[in-house]
């Protein structure tokens, strides 16, 4: 039992995470990640690569509402500004065609806003996306969260596994919690099929209009083998 334990926090301390880049724009950074275990990626199975409309992605993650919990107030709020949902929806899309079964999509999103009418901050959104079957999975990590003015002090990469007690994520029409911080939205749902302007109230809650029906996704080129980061992992 005891070399057992040994052989597997020996393969931990080795592991391997690869990033690969590809969507950066705006401040909306995206990019792919693997865990791998020698040479080979650890295996999730997960229904990639998968073509799915930005629009559509934009639309689920507009209809994402959390309730954050501060001390004894529980406040209902919009999950994802409306900046952010179509150039993240535009990244993840991007990025789920070009997945392996073994890659999830990181999403880190960095908005600047002003403070007191005095300096400029920087807030991170993040997340981790994946498809399997026909339910596109969101794990929301921080949520236009203040980033550390320090350049040495990085924002945390979400994982799925990661939670924090600050939010939990409520359901709606097509989406289904899985966990405080997890859902899973049937994208391949009529509720998601419909577009136009996305507006909220005061208050961040998002108002929905049925406008325009999704445009036809084409086939895209064959894209440029992108370049690899690695890291060594000792989770």
């Amino acid at each position: 039992m005891g070399a057992l334990l040994g052989v597997a926090l020996l393969a931990c301390a080795t592991a391997r995470t690869v990033r690969t880049p590809v969507y950066d724009h705006d401040g909306v950074r995206v990019f792919l990640r693997e865990d791998r275990a020698g040479g080979q990626p650890v295996p999730r199975d997960f229904s990639h690569p998968a073509v799915i409309a930005p629009i559509r992605i934009a639309r689920i993650l507009a209809s994402l509402d959390v309730r954050e919990r501060d001390g004894d107030k529980r406040e209902r709020r919009a999950a994802i500004e409306t900046e952010l949902v179509h150039p993240i929806g535009d990244g993840v899309a991007e990025a789920l065609e070009r997945a392996t079964p073994d890659q999830e999509v990181v999403v880190m999103a960095i908005s600047r806003k002003r403070r007191l009418h005095l300096f400029t901050a920087e807030y991170l959104t993040s997340m981790v996306v994946w498809v399997q079957g026909d339910e596109l999975w969101i794990h929301l990590g921080a949520l236009d969260t203040q980033v550390s003015s320090d350049p040495t002090d990085k924002p945390r990469e979400p994982r799925p596994d990661q939670v924090t007690r600050k939010f939990s994520v409520l359901p709606g029409n097509g989406v289904r919690v899985a966990a405080g911080q997890t859902v899973a939205a049937s994208w391949r749902d009529e509720v998601f099929s419909r577009s136009g302007p996305i507006r909220t109230r005061p208050g961040g809650r998002v108002l929905r209009r049925t406008i325009l029906m999704d445009s036809e996704v084409e086939a895209a080129p064959e894209p440029d083998k992108p370049e690899t980061e690695e890291d060594t992992d000792t989770r």
